[in-house]
């Protein structure tokens, strides 16, 4: 990675607290209402021994917008190459009042990564503990087991809850600075735009998404 500068993509659906992640780690003000992000942002900071640059992206919410927004996460990941650049971690969000994730944003998520990036290089972060109350605790905490148990599925380690406060982005970062050489891992969207030249309907997510977009639109008729 140019610069030993760590990238790190940050996944998951809208209103995750994937912006809010990024602006309480860079300092940029985290509580500014910014709206649904629709491209590809990046926030670079330093910690004492790394550079970090987070990759916010809009959210995988719907059959008919996913592609889409495929489209724009892997032009990220090609500019990111043509810079001598690789993504070195990939973050999932997932918004603990939100009892489920659909087994569809699962399947999704590992068709991005592959099986040796799942398991060596991201991390699954439950978001939004601060607005859960506190009496409540261990039904969400249950939330969490069984979100862990899909992920698990795809051979995800590493699970960590992010509140904002007790449970900030440090951890996780940490985890992400401690990786070397025997982690290494490509993300298998970025090997597939390599190859395709940015078709993504012909990567395995691509496929997926058309095939979930013809299921939808098979419904609604």
């Amino acid at each position: 990675m140019a610069g030993n500068e760590i990238v790190i993509l940050l996944l998951g659906p809208s209103r995750s607290g994937k912006t809010f992640f990024a602006r309480h780690a860079t300092r940029q003000g985290e509580n500014v209402n910014t709206g649904p992000t629709t491209e590809c942002a990046d926030y670079p900071f330093t910690v004492p021994t790394k550079r970090f640059l987070l990759i916010d992206t809009p959210g995988f919410d719907s059959p008919r917008e996913n592609l889409s927004v495929l489209e724009r996460v892997a032009q990220r990941l090609s500019e990111l190459e043509n810079a001598s650049q690789e993504v070195g971690g990939v973050i999932y969000f997932h918004n603990i009042t939100e009892r489920t994730v659909p087994w569809t944003d699962v399947e999704l998520f590992g068709l991005i990564c592959g099986q040796q990036f799942l398991r060596r290089r991201t991390v699954l972060l439950t978001t939004m503990w601060d607005k859960v109350d506190p009496q409540k605790h261990d039904r969400y905490n249950n939330v969490q087991t069984q979100v862990e148990q899909k992920f698990k599925g795809l051979s995800a380690r590493q699970f960590f809850k992010f509140d904002g406060v007790t449970n900030g982005y440090e951890a996780v970062m940490e985890y992400f600075a401690g990786l070397g050489p025997k982690d290494a891992a490509q993300l298998t969207l970025t090997q597939e735009v390599q190859k395709s030249g940015l078709n993504i309907r012909r990567t395995k997510a691509g496929k997926a998404m058309i095939l979930a977009m013809n299921r939808a639109v098979c419904v609604v008729q």
